[in-house]
């Protein structure tokens, strides 16, 4: 079995001498992620990758990412996160189904462009991620129907592969169809009523630095911990 030692010295001070991250980056920022992301994007863009980027190493890099950014979401004070984070979006579909539950109008659909890492957050916050990190060109598809009784009621789907038709998601404890008032109570812990004041640390001010230091040293060693049975 590798310790952590082994584990530093054989695959993390590789890292470092590669990218000129340093370890506290890599570890504790999370830049571990960064360096997997740069190599997906430039791979897909025909790009020619570094000669220490072997498919073993971004095997590797890929398993790591995917904890990593799930620690940033979620792991270790989810709700708390949410709040911060994924809540945000889910907060403003919710009112525009909401809205136009009570008076319609002649909109039809509403499309936003983010990041993979801003579909992450939604999902986890929703509780229906698969723990990958969203493929180029993903999308989570809400829709708002009203049923034959009068009341509205909302799909979700995920798309996540060209070659497939998208497939349902189903937010844990609203049933089907899940209404909209059951969709809206259930997501009412993840919304914020006040971001700004819930975001702000002990000085004040709104920063990237205080959504991060919402982890926590036990998370991290646990994180660490998991980390060094990809190399066993």
């Amino acid at each position: 079995m590798h310790t952590e030692k082994s584990f530093k010295a054989v695959f993390l001070k590789d890292i470092f001498n590669d990218t000129g991250y340093s370890e506290d980056m890599l570890i504790n920022e999370g830049k571990l992620w960064f360096v997997y992301d740069t190599l997906l994007c430039e791979e897909i863009h025909n790009l020619a990758l570094p000669m220490w980027a072997t498919p073993n190493y971004r095997a590797k890099l890929l398993n790591i990412s995917q904890i990593l950014v799930k620690a940033l979401f979620g792991l270790y004070k989810h709700e708390e996160k949410s709040r911060l984070q994924g809540g945000v979006l889910v907060d403003a579909i919710l009112k525009n189904f909401t809205d136009f539950s009570k008076k319609p109008t002649k909109r039809k659909m509403i499309i936003y462009s983010a990041h993979d890492t801003t579909l992450l957050a939604l999902q986890i916050a929703l509780n229906v991620s698969n723990d990958q990190l969203p493929p180029y060109a993903a999308c989570h598809i809400f829709e708002l129907h009203q049923e034959d009784d009068g009341n509205h009621s909302i799909d979700m789907f995920y798309h996540n592969h060209t070659g497939a038709d998208p497939h349902a998601l189903l937010l844990p404890d609203c049933g089907t169809p899940c209404t909209l008032q059951r969709f809206s109570d259930l997501v009412t812990p993840i919304i914020a009523e006040d971001w700004k004041k819930e975001c702000e640390d002990k000085d004040g001010k709104c920063t990237n630095g205080a959504i991060a230091g919402l982890a926590s040293a036990l998370s991290l060693m646990v994180l660490i911990n998991i980390i060094q049975l990809l190399f066993i």
